[in-house]
């Protein structure tokens, strides 16, 4: 056995459990110099039952294994090289892997109500030479709620 009892201002969806963010394929020549970025990729953290007397608000930190200046997410080895993944505010502002998102509010979770939290996630080459394969990573999430 193994477990916590522990209080939150809001349960993580259990679609969250497993989250994958599908990038899809990326033709190399996007990648024409460092920094260059694939298009954005939308995606949701979801949270039920918020208790907003206790938080109203919450931020996310992007965590795992960083490339380039470290504030990227490193791929998987054995594929693609020269590039990682980055994380953005929905605004589509770069959050740097291991900093807190911008703040978004909550809302009560009775009656059914649902807080998604949007992010994009996109390739972004740190090298001028960017080489083909399979482009995958994991990531972890920490919510901090305010």
């Amino acid at each position: 056995f193994d477990g916590s009892i522990v209080y939150t201002p809001c349960t993580i969806n259990t679609k969250n459990a497993d989250l994958t963010v599908t990038l899809c394929q990326v033709h190399k020549t996007v990648f024409t110099a460092s920094g260059a970025k694939s298009p954005d990729v939308s995606f949701d953290i979801i949270l039920d039952d918020c208790d907003v007397t206790t938080a109203k608000t919450a931020e996310v930190v992007f965590s795992g294994a960083g490339v380039g200046d470290g504030s990227i997410l490193a791929l998987d080895g054995g594929g693609a090289t020269g590039v990682g993944i980055e994380f953005a505010e929905n605004s589509g502002t770069a959050i740097k892997l291991g900093d807190k998102s911008a703040a978004q509010n909550l809302f009560s979770g009775s009656g059914g109500v649902v807080n998604s939290l949007h992010y994009k996630a996109r390739y972004k080459s740190f090298a001028t030479d960017v080489t083909t394969g399979k482009a995958t990573a994991t990531a972890d999430f920490t919510i901090s709620y305010q």
